[in-house]
């Protein structure tokens, strides 16, 4: 976010948390709770999003150095990402060509080459196939046939996005360029991991990633939590295509009023939420950022996986340093985890029950609407949210 749009994105919050500016907007809408408990839907959305639809992966900053090496699943497609020494980014399918065993069993690593821990085949940071291991059995097998099938990436103001398909597109678009120019001065490209882990819950995924989507909720859920810290039912939205961006005022943001606004630095005074559709959030936080992506579960709607990755500034120099991020996991987790997941999962029960067939959304929760809206348009139900 550049100076000039922090200022303004401020100045709008200030007049919201006054009351000279509504911080509602549209109309309410009702939003079928197919999209959690349908097995069918669950269905398209696998088919329509998740096996069609390029993913936020990583961070450039999680492949800093060349044979640098991260796995993931996006989509169906187990992936193994690795830095080469030209300095290009690539994605293969974690899929050794001769049994079909993973190259890479590490979620992060530095290697030299992949190579098949079954067998021994071993691979390029280009996929190709540089060794068979006792070749004298596989005479007819020509190398240059059986390299590692290359997924298309696009790397991009410190974003990597793969596609799941070896024949699918990304395509750089003015949305997506919106959303990454608004990134852009948040240092993404010097962060570095301080920690990253996957939890399984027993909710939809889009729970996982939807209570990051408003702060009505904060007053009662998270009072003694960052609601001391963040102001409640008052933020700022801007959408870009299927992607948006949410702007929460910091208690501290008050300080600002008497201010002349070039002395202002807005930043201080903000959390910021960027929802990358259709599965990651990218939030800053002033002095760390926070990557969470939520993945639904193969078999049940009512189950996913979620990750979430603690970037820092710099490496931790001493134990004071560790202390000092291990009380910012504690804190994020004893939100996140113990009060909004642990809501969510109650929600997903209640949606199960046969006690409603719909939620409603307000004019207070745009993010919410959008969302939701995006997923419908995705998986081809018109009729989105009522």
């Amino acid at each position: 976010m550049e100076i000039t749009e922090q200022r303004r994105v401020a100045r709008e919050l200030l007049d919201m948390l006054a009351g000279t500016a509504s911080h509602v907007t549209g109309e309410a809408a009702e939003h079928g709770i197919d999209a959690y408990i349908s097995e069918d839907f669950a269905e398209l959305e696998r088919q329509h999003i998740f096996a069609s639809t390029p993913q936020l992966v990583a961070l450039s900053c999680e492949l800093r150095e060349p044979g640098r090496v991260l796995t993931d699943t996006v989509g169906p497609s187990p992936v193994v990402l690795v830095r080469g020494t030209d300095g290009v980014a690539r994605a293969f399918l974690n899929v050794c060509r001769h049994r079909g065993a993973p190259v890479e069993l590490e979620r992060c690593a530095t290697r030299r080459s992949l190579m098949c821990p079954y067998h021994g085949w071993t691979y390029g940071h280009d996929g190709d196939l540089l060794a068979i291991s006792d070749t004298a059995a596989f005479p007819d097998v020509d190398p240059s046939s059986r390299g590692l099938v290359s997924l298309p990436v696009l790397e991009v103001g410190g974003l990597i996005f793969v596609h799941p398909q070896p024949d699918g597109v990304i395509a750089e678009d003015d949305d997506l360029a919106q959303l990454v120019a608004a990134l852009g001065g948040y240092g993404l490209d010097g962060l570095h991991v301080w920690r990253s882990e996957e939890f399984t819950y027993e909710f939809n995924w889009k729970l996982a990633l939807e209570t990051f989507h408003e702060t009505y909720h904060f007053a009662w859920l998270h009072s003694t939590t960052v609601g001391t810290l963040l102001h409640g039912n008052r933020s700022h939205f801007t959408p870009w295509g299927r992607h948006h961006r949410m702007t929460i005022p910091r208690r501290s943001i008050d300080s600002l009023r008497g201010v002349a606004e070039d002395e202002w630095e807005p930043l201080d005074h903000m959390l910021v939420v960027h929802q990358v559709f259709p599965n990651a959030l990218v939030i800053w936080l002033k002095d760390h950022v926070e990557v969470w992506r939520a993945s639904p579960d193969s078999d049940r709607p009512g189950r996913c996986q979620v990750r979430l990755t603690l970037l820092i500034p710099q490496p931790t120099e001493s134990a004071a340093d560790e202390e000092h991020w291990e009380a910012n996991w504690r804190l994020t987790m004893d939100t996140v985890d113990n009060e909004d997941f642990r809501v969510a999962a109650g929600i997903q029960l209640g949606m199960s029950s046969g006690a409603q067939d719909a939620v409603i959304y307000g004019a207070n929760e745009p993010g919410m609407r959008h969302f939701t809206a995006n997923i419908r348009d995705a998986v081809g139900d018109i009729a989105g949210p009522r």
